[in-house]
């Protein structure tokens, strides 16, 4: 990759947690570095689907960084299992 190629993203993810102290907090679990993709307002994303411990997100913000070409993606757990990827 050159200097100059904008192609790719730096995409973190955070948990939205309002009224916590930790709000938003990081899930680093589902960084995405080098993306050329981000997902969409209502997007399902989740963890390692192969752990029991799996959990999915419903993207409900995205926040834009240019300059630094960076993005932040806010979530939220989905709890209904009719929006799981897991059921």
């Amino acid at each position: 990759m050159i200097a100059t190629d904008h192609t790719t993203l730096n995409v973190r993810f955070f948990l939205s947690r309002p009224g916590q102290t930790d709000h938003p907090a990081e899930l680093p679990e589902l960084d995405m570095y080098s993306a050329t993709t981000i997902p969409a307002i209502g997007d399902l994303v989740h963890s390692d689907i192969r752990s029991p411990a799996a959990a999915a997100y419903q993207v409900i913000s995205r926040h834009f960084d240019p300059a630094n070409r960076r993005v932040g993606v806010i979530v939220e757990e989905v709890r209904a299992p009719e929006h799981s990827p897991f059921r």
